[in-house]
């Protein structure tokens, strides 16, 4: 039998994110204060265990607005994509036993949920990682599948390159230079800080660029860039400054790449990317710059996030974007495999018009 109860201690809670192979940098307690801060939720977080044995666990957010009670994980606007469960099962447990061990859990924790909340809406968005979502659809949940790109970057850097389509591989060879590679102020990648490409002797032209990795203030200067460019198109950027520096200083060191691309010595646009062991992903950026740049910036930046966390472990890359009718074909040139994930939700009875309602101001 699976017990769920709160649990309120970071140190314990980041020990069984650090323990599952199903979480995400978004499970990690100092990512989830920030979001229960800057979207003014309440947050809960669920472990389920097995006798002293962790099973799984499961953050969520109370959100009270006006006579609805609403219940996310994660909520909106917090620039998250996904979160949910994540088990911690014995990776050598036979499937139909991690089955079982699953659903019972899923099944403590929404008699949880329906005791201690009562919520008139629940939503929950599951990471790709989790694939058994057939518990909550037996509770009555609506599942909608959701998609992502994932690349298989643990492999030779020239076999990689030579998966892309033409024209990203081309755009890749003629306008990405090593010797353009700073990393915190040292120049890395490079072959040569004297012009001469230690490759074949030659000697290089000014790349006439930089991608470097910053701090702090390369991340008030990207979201900077963001606010502006999402209000230049009638929009607003879910994400505050103070957010995105906070996490940056309270995650683990490395957690949160901050890349910066400048022309002239002028940063024109960047990148935020999340690693997490053997996972890299695309979160924040690239926002197209204020003034006309001819340089393949996305291309540039992808590659060389790609390559940093190539060296650094990483085995898949997850590229985002693939539910974006804008962006889909723009990140298939990778040739990566297409992943699914799902939205999970489910309605009181009777608060249909309540909830098509909040879904309007929401929206």
């Amino acid at each position: 039998m699976i017990d769920v109860h709160r649990l309120p201690a970071d140190d314990e809670w980041n020990a069984y994110v650090d323990r599952s192979t199903q979480s995400a940098p978004f499970h990690r307690a100092e990512f989830l204060h920030a979001i229960a801060d800057e979207t003014d939720a309440e947050l809960t977080r669920l472990v389920g265990k097995n006798g002293d044995h962790p099973i799984g666990i499961l953050p969520l957010f109370v959100d009270a607005r006006g006579p609805l009670r609403l219940l996310f994980s994660p909520p909106p606007h917090a620039g998250i994509p996904y979160l949910g469960p994540a088990m911690m099962l014995d990776p050598n447990i036979k499937y139909r036993k991690a089955t079982l061990r699953t659903k019972e859990f899923v099944e403590a924790c929404l008699e949880w949920i329906d005791d201690e909340v009562d919520p008139h809406y629940v939503r929950i968005v599951t990471n790709p990682a989790y694939d058994e979502v057939r518990p909550f659809s037996w509770r009555g949940f609506d599942v909608t599948p959701r998609f992502t790109y994932e690349l298989d970057i643990d492999r030779d850097e020239s076999e990689l390159l030579r998966s892309f389509s033409r024209d990203a591989r081309t755009s890749i060879q003629d306008a990405y230079e090593p010797r353009a590679v700073a990393d915190g102020g040292a120049v890395v990648h490079a072959d040569s800080d004297d012009g001469i490409d230690a490759d074949d002797g030659t000697e290089g032209a000014d790349p006439g660029y930089a991608i470097e990795r910053g701090g702090e203030a390369s991340v008030e200067r990207l979201a900077g860039q963001l606010h502006r460019r999402f209000a230049e198109q009638g929009e607003t950027f879910p994400l505050s400054t103070d957010f995105l520096t906070r996490i940056y200083r309270d995650l683990p060191e490395g957690t949160i790449e901050a890349y910066e691309l400048t022309v002239d010595g002028e940063p024109v646009s960047g990148r935020l990317s999340l690693t997490d062991d053997d996972r890299l992903t695309f979160w924040q950026g690239v926002p197209k710059p204020r003034s006309t740049v001819d340089l393949p910036i996305n291309d540039l930046l992808n590659w060389h996030s790609m390559r940093r966390a190539r060296a650094d472990g990483c085995d898949v890359a997850d590229l985002s974007g693939a539910n974006v009718e804008r962006l889909w074909d723009y990140k298939a040139k990778f040739n990566p495999d297409l992943a699914s994930y799902a939205i999970l939700e489910r309605t009181a009875t009777g608060v249909g018009p309540l909830r098509s309602l909040y879904e309007w101001w929401n929206a």
